[in-house]
């Protein structure tokens, strides 16, 4: 690869080879193509404490393949660490924040190259957003998974002994002993929260190694992929690929029909329109559902499953839903390997590593069909998520059906309203809901409360044997990729900016249709309405109301809620 852009700019900043020789560069380095190494490493979780020491192989990696690297970072913060506090309304605002910091070290340090480290909920799609703006060779190395723990449990399982704690059914000494196993290595939690989703996204794309996605971190599979990632962009250089020229919409239709084969977060349906965003194309939520619609799942893990990405990742990974659902694709989307997904597709089918890699199973006394199955014999019929409409979402709103339990897919009930998640979650635990309510928390969304995840309120209805299935809950907020349940979320207009989920009314008769894709006011406490009365009694009550928020105290919060756009488009910043 040729350090052409380096060496434009060193022109132009005459102290910018000084400051390099600064730090210990010589004239071989300044001469070499710079790749800058975003890391969102840290101390921040288990997800970015080892992306340190992984950043040292990609270096080694690219020191090889010619480069000169930089070493930046900006760690981002864990969900779990935040949830049910106040910091977790700063969660979707620190996507933005980290994709703006990328932006920032690339163009400041005259970078040939980009190479993102990143492991986690909101620091994957900050980078894919940050490399679908750029179109200097780049790629991603996901951080890998952690092993779940010995009795087969992962991390959500927190928030179960939680709640049944609040109940008198678990012990404190239960939680205890959980927590001290629950995260046993670094790396993602390995369930298909938001950080597994987001990782197979990545893959999905083209834009991270063939195999990365779920890979244990740290091992010896990891450490051979990060070892490459100079090679890959030296290929790239070659065939004048950018990163942005990853971002098409055959890849990020792609990557919609990966995501529900496998379930995963709901939080993706706002990251992989934000990604689309930047890429400049036009693809909102409702978009990514419907590439997906069709789709039956066919992977077996949690929460929608039974098993690991551990697991997923030892019976296959990606590469084999990638095969799997090869008559689905677009297979002239590009890869890191330099090949389109239909040469890569037809090359590891000959390789063998499917073959090996299944053996990996047999640590798990686990075939790979009780993992991954093909389309014709599928774990659950479509669809793993539905965009859902209405007169209380005119622009949309997100289901998962495939981690409810068919009998709670559709229902009618009466309206509990709140307008805070904990007033919501403080009735959950003290026994007041009954079967039969809609709980609907409104003020959630990014214009209002900066759009923190409701995990504790899906756990605490999960846990309840009485409520899992007869309670559903509705906001304009989002939930964690660990939920489970009859929810509906991203409920878009916002209460914050009129919309019609602020007008609702304890003992309002609500829909919750989840496979007809239904979210409605069907009548009051007085009795049943047409759609045109709902329609017109939403639109008469929110003309005598006022939805106002004090500012919250942190400015980043304040900044995000005005220049967010809105859910349904991903929530970017509108500049």
């Amino acid at each position: 690869m040729k350090n052409d852009y380096s060496r434009s700019k060193r022109e132009e900043a005459s102290e910018a080879d000084p400051l390099r020789m600064g730090h210990g560069w010589g004239k071989a380095e300044l001469e070499r193509p710079w790749a800058l190494v975003e890391s969102a490493g840290g101390e921040s979780h288990p997800g970015s404490s080892h992306l340190a020491q992984l950043g040292q192989i990609v270096r080694e990696g690219l020191i090889a393949a010619g480069f000169s690297p930089l070493d930046y970072f900006a760690t981002d913060v864990c969900d779990g660490i935040t949830q049910g506090t106040d910091a977790a309304t700063l969660s979707l605002a620190g996507r933005e924040l980290l994709a703006l910091m990328v932006e920032y070290h690339l163009v400041s340090s005259h970078a040939d190259a980009l190479v993102c480290l990143s492991s986690c909920d909101k620091s994957i799609p900050a980078h894919l957003m940050a490399l679908a703006r750029h179109h200097r060779p780049g790629l991603l190395m996901p951080g890998g998974v952690m092993p779940p723990t010995g009795d087969n449990l992962t991390l959500e399982h927190v928030g179960t002994l939680r709640s049944l704690i609040a109940q008198g059914k678990a012990s404190t000494k239960e939680l205890e002993n959980f927590c001290c196993e629950a995260c046993p290595t670094a790396g993602a939690c390995s369930f298909l929260g938001t950080a597994g989703t987001m990782q197979a996204m990545a893959e999905s794309l083209g834009i991270a190694p063939p195999a990365s996605a779920w890979a244990p971190a740290l091992g010896n599979e990891q450490a051979r992929l990060a070892r490459a990632l100079g090679y890959h962009l030296n290929v790239q250089a070659d065939k004048g690929i950018g990163a942005a020229d990853f971002f098409t919409p055959g890849s990020i239709r792609n990557a919609a029909v990966v995501l529900a084969a496998i379930s995963g977060s709901t939080n993706a349906v706002l990251h992989l329109p934000a990604i689309a965003h930047a890429a400049g194309l036009d693809i909102n939520g409702a978009d990514i559902v419907q590439m997906g619609s069709q789709m039956p799942r066919i992977l077996n893990v949690r929460p929608a499953g039974e098993h690991t990405t551990a697991h997923g990742w030892a019976a296959g990974g990606i590469p084999r839903l990638l095969l799997e659902l090869r008559e689905l694709f677009d297979l002239s989307a590009p890869m890191v390997t330099g090949t389109t997904l239909g040469d890569y597709l037809n090359s590891l089918e000959k390789s063998g590593w499917i073959e090996r890699q299944a053996r990996k199973l047999a640590v798990f006394h686990l075939r790979v069909d009780d993992v991954i199955r093909p389309l014709s014999n599928p774990f659950a019929a479509p669809p793993s998520l539905t965009w859902v409409t209405g007169n209380l979402a005119p622009q949309g709103a997100i289901a998962k059906p495939a981690a409810t339990l068919p009998d709670a897919r559709c229902m009618v009930g009466r309206a509990r309203f709140y307008c805070s998640a904990q007033a919501c979650l403080d009735d959950l635990l003290k026994g007041l809901i009954s079967p039969g309510y809609v709980l609907v928390i409104a003020g959630e969304g990014p214009h209002g409360n900066g759009m923190p995840e409701q995990y504790y309120i899906t756990e605490a209805l999960a846990a309840n044997p009485i409520l899992a299935d007869t309670v559903a809950l509705v906001t304009d907020g989002r939930f964690s990729g660990g939920s489970r349940g009859p929810m509906v979320g991203h409920v878009s207009p916002e209460a914050a900016v009129g919309g019609p989920i602020a007008a609702v009314h304890d003992g309002d008769l609500i829909e919750v249709d989840m496979i007809a894709g239904k979210l409605n006011l069907v009548g009051t406490a007085e009795g049943e309405l047409t759609d045109e009365q709902a329609r017109q009694l939403l639109a008469d009550r929110l003309k005598t109301m006022e939805w106002k928020y004090e500012p919250s105290p942190y400015r980043l919060a304040n900044l995000f809620s005005k220049l967010a756009g809105s859910t349904d488009a991903g929530c970017g910043l509108i500049m």
